[in-house]
C-alpha cells in the first residue's frame, strides 16, 4: 500500500516536472556553438569596421565589407534557424514520449491495482466522501488509486 501510494504520487508529480527538466536539458545540448559564437564576433567586428570607415570617401572597401556583413549574417540567422528547429523538435520529442510513458504506465497501474486503496484512514475521518474516495475500491475510509490521482494531479497542476 505505501508503494503504491510513493509510485502514483511519483508519476503525478513526474506528469508536470518533466517538461521543464526536458526543456532544461535540451537547452543544454542545443546551446550556441564555438563556431556560432565566433561568427557572431566576426559580425560585430564587421560592423564596428564599418562605423570607422567614412562611406563617402572609401566607398569601394565599405560595399565590400557590408557585403561580407550581409553574407555573414545570411549565413549566420540560417544556422540559428536551423539549431532551433532541431531543439523544438528533440524538446516536443522526448516530452510527448514521457507523456505517453507516463500515460501507460498510469493505465497499467489503473487496471491492477483498482480495487486496492492508496491510504486507508480511521473510521469516519472522510464521512461526507468517504463512498466518493473510495470509489472503485471496496474498502471503507480509504483513498482508491482513481481519486489519488485525480487529487494528486489536481494538486499538481494549482502548484
Amino acid at each position: 500500500m505505501t508503494n503504491l501510494f510513493v509510485i502514483s504520487t511519483s508519476l503525478c508529480i513526474f506528469a508536470y516536472v518533466i517538461p521543464s527538466v526536458i526543456k532544461y536539458i535540451v537547452g543544454w545540448f542545443f546551446s550556441e556553438s564555438r563556431e556560432e559564437q565566433n561568427v557572431r564576433k566576426e559580425i560585430l567586428r564587421l560592423e564596428q569596421e564599418m562605423s570607422n570607415i567614412p562611406m563617402v570617401d572609401e566607398f569601394a572597401r565599405y560595399t565590400k565589407i557590408q557585403r561580407k556583413h550581409t553574407k555573414l549574417r545570411e549565413n549566420f540567422k540560417n544556422q540559428v534557424a536551423a539549431r532551433m528547429s532541431a531543439r523544438a523538435k528533440t524538446q516536443l520529442f522526448f516530452t510527448y514520449s514521457a507523456r505517453v510513458f507516463n500515460g501507460l504506465v498510469m493505465v497499467i497501474m489503473m487496471k491492477l491495482y483498482r480495487s486496492e486503496p492508496v491510504m486507508i484512514l480511521p473510521k469516519g475521518v472522510l464521512w461526507p466522501l468517504d463512498k466518493i474516495l473510495s470509489w472503485p475500491s471496496t474498502y471503507e475510509d480509504s483513498i482508491s488509486l482513481a481519486m489519488w490521482t485525480a487529487i494528486t494531479t489536481l494538486v499538481s497542476k494549482t502548484t
